[in-house]
C-alpha cells in the first residue's frame, strides 16, 4: 500500500477516475478489463495500478465489492420494510441470489420468511382466522386475509389450533359446448387455415384442451387445403437451410406433424429430411436439448435452472418428499416414531442425501421408477454421462459412505417387507451383512414381483451388496 501511495501516477489517475466510477463500470455493469481500459482511455498497467489502489477485484472478493454499493440500510428498507420479493430485490440491486444471501448473513439480517411470518402474526387475529377457516376453504382463507405470498402463516395457525382438513382446489373444466360457443368456425378457419398457424400455436391462441375435437367438429383439416400444395425436398432445400430445419425440429423441440405443417411439407417428406440430415431426437448428441428446454422452462417460470434449487426443496425445515417417502414416513409414525434429534428426514453426508436418519440407521427408499438402469428416460448406466443419474454402483457407494461415518444404511426396495424392517429398526434387531458383491434384480413393476427373466414391464435394478436379516 505504501508503494502505491508513493507512486507518482496515482494522483493523476484518481483525479480523472473515481473509485465509484471504476466500480460501477467494471464490477456492477460487468464489463471486461479490456473494455474498462478503453472506456477510461488508460493502459493495462494504469488499470492494474488503479484497481489495486482502490482494492477492487473482479473475482475472489465479490462480497466486498457489493458491500460498497449495497448498504445495510438500503437492503433492509427495500427487502424487509417495503417487503419486495427476492427476485425484485436482486433486479433492483443488480445482484444474484448467492450475493443476496451473503449480504443478509454479513449484515446479520433476519430470515425473510420468519420476519414476514412474525410481522403478519402480530397484526393478525388468530381466532378470527380459525373461525373463518372452519367455514371456508384453504384458498378462500388465504385470499380473505391477503396471505397469497405467505401461505405458511396460515399453515402455522392450522397446526397450532389443530384444525386440519382436506381441501382440494377443484379446477373447473370448460365443456365442449362452451368451447364451440366461444370459438367460431370463421375465427378458427382464419387463424388455423388461412394464417397457417401450427398445432401448438392454435391451442395456445384459443386456449383449447384438444384441437382435434374442434377441427373435426368444424371439418377443417389442413390436408384439405394443402393436399396438392406440399413442396417436395428439392423445393424445400431452395427455400430453407438445414440449420432452420434443425432449429425448429430439434432446438425448439416441435413434433413431427408440427414441423411438417410449419414448412408446408408432408410428414413423409419430413421423415426423409430427418433421415437425410441425420437429426433423430434419439441421437445422443441431441438428447441434452431436452435438458436445455427443461432449464429454460424453469428459468421462465421460477427463476432457477432446476426445480430442486427452489427454496422449498432446499429449506432444511421443509424438505421436499416424494410420495414413496411420505408413505414410508406414515408407517414410521404409525409405529409411534415422531421427529426429534434421533429421527429426521433428509440427512446429508459428503453431498449425498439419505431419505431418513433413525438413530444409527440411514434409510434409503428406492422406488423402481427412478432407481433402475433400464429406463433411459430416468437412468443412464454411464456414471460420467451428462445427466449423471442412476448408475450401476450408485446404491453400493451410498451404503459404503454411510459405513465410513459409522452408520448402517438400509435400502428399502419395492419388494421389501417395510413393516418388518421398521419393527427391527425400533427393536434394534436388524442385522446387515456385507456380501461384497452387488446383485442384479429383475423387477416386474406391473405385478410388483422379482422375476427370473426379462420381458414386458420388467426393469433391471442393482442393489447395494448388503443383505438385511430381519426377525
Amino acid at each position: 500500500m505504501a508503494n502505491l501511495k508513493n507512486n507518482k501516477n496515482i494522483p493523476r489517475l484518481i483525479s480523472i477516475i473515481s473509485e465509484q466510477e471504476l466500480f460501477n463500470y467494471w464490477i456492477k455493469e460487468k464489463h471486461t478489463p479490456k473494455e474498462t481500459q478503453e472506456h477510461f482511455n488508460i493502459s493495462c498497467w494504469e488499470f492494474n495500478l488503479l484497481s489495486n489502489y482502490y482494492h477492487i477485484k473482479q473475482r475472489g472478493n465479490s462480497l466486498n465489492n457489493y458491500i460498497r454499493s449495497v448498504s445495510r440500510e438500503n437492503l433492509y428498507s427495500y427487502y424487509f420494510e417495503e417487503n419486495h420479493s427476492a427476485t425484485d430485490t436482486m433486479k433492483y440491486f443488480n445482484i444474484d441470489e448467492h450475493i443476496l444471501e451473503q449480504l443478509c448473513r454479513y449484515y446479520d439480517l433476519p430470515d425473510k420468511r420468519s420476519y414476514n411470518k412474525d410481522k403478519i402474526l402480530k397484526d393478525l387475529d388468530e381466532l378470527e382466522v380459525v373461525n373463518y377457516y372452519k367455514n371456508h376453504s384453504y384458498y378462500n382463507t388465504i385470499d380473505h386475509f391477503n396471505l397469497r405470498t405467505c401461505s405458511h402463516v396460515l399453515d402455522t395457525i392450522i397446526a397450532k389450533y389443530g384444525i386440519h382438513k382436506r381441501d382440494v382446489k377443484k379446477k373447473k373444466f370448460e365443456s365442449f359446448d362452451e368451447i364451440i360457443a366461444r370459438v367460431s368456425k370463421e375465427e378458427f378457419y382464419q387463424y388455423y387455415i388461412v394464417e397457417n398457424h401450427g398445432y401448438s400455436e392454435t391451442i395456445k391462441h384459443f386456449n383449447l384442451g384438444n384441437l382435434d375435437k374442434v377441427r373435426n367438429y368444424y371439418g377443417l383439416h389442413k390436408r384439405q387445403f394443402t393436399k396438392h400444395n406440399f413442396i417436395n425436398i428439392e423445393q424445400f432445400k431452395k427455400l430453407y437451410t438445414k440449420e432452420e430445419f434443425i432449429n425448429y425440429y430439434i432446438i425448439q423441440n416441435h413434433r413431427l406433424f408440427e414441423t411438417a405443417e410449419h414448412f408446408n411439407i408432408s410428414q413423409d417428406t419430413c421423415k426423409l429430411l430427418i433421415r437425410e440430415y441425420d437429426v433423430s431426437k434419439k441421437k445422443k448428441e441431441y438428447s441434452h436439448l431436452s435438458m436445455v428446454n427443461y432449464k429454460q422452462t424453469c428459468l421462465n417460470k421460477y427463476g432457477v435452472e432446476n426445480s430442486l434449487q427452489l427454496r422449498k426443496c432446499r429449506d432444511n425445515n421443509e424438505p421436499y418428499q416424494s410420495e414413496p417417502n411420505k408413505k414410508f414416513q406414515k408407517l414410521l409414525e404409525v409405529k409411534g416414531l415422531t421427529k426429534d434429534e434421533t429421527f429426521i428426514s433428509e440427512f446429508a453426508l459428503e453431498g449425498k442425501r439419505y431419505d431418513f436418519k433413525i438413530g444409527n440407521y440411514l434409510v434409503e427408499v428406492n422406488p423402481w421408477a427412478t432407481h433402475n438402469i433400464t429406463w433411459k428416460k430416468y437412468c443412464l448406466s454411464n456414471k460420467n454421462s451428462w445427466s449423471n443419474y442412476m448408475y450401476k454402483e450408485y446404491h453400493r457407494e451410498k451404503s459404503l459412505l454411510a459405513q465410513k461415518y459409522g452408520y448402517k444404511c438400509i435400502c428399502v426396495w419395492d419388494w421389501s417387507d417395510k413393516e418388518k424392517i421398521i419393527e427391527n429398526i425400533l427393536n434394534n434387531t436388524l442385522n446387515i451383512k456385507d456380501t461384497g458383491e452387488i446383485k442384479l434384480h429383475l423387477f416386474n413393476y406391473k405385478t410388483k414381483e422379482i422375476v427370473s427373466s426379462t420381458g414386458p414391464y420388467v426393469v433391471e435394478i442393482w442393489d447395494d451388496g448388503f443383505e438385511l436379516e430381519v426377525i
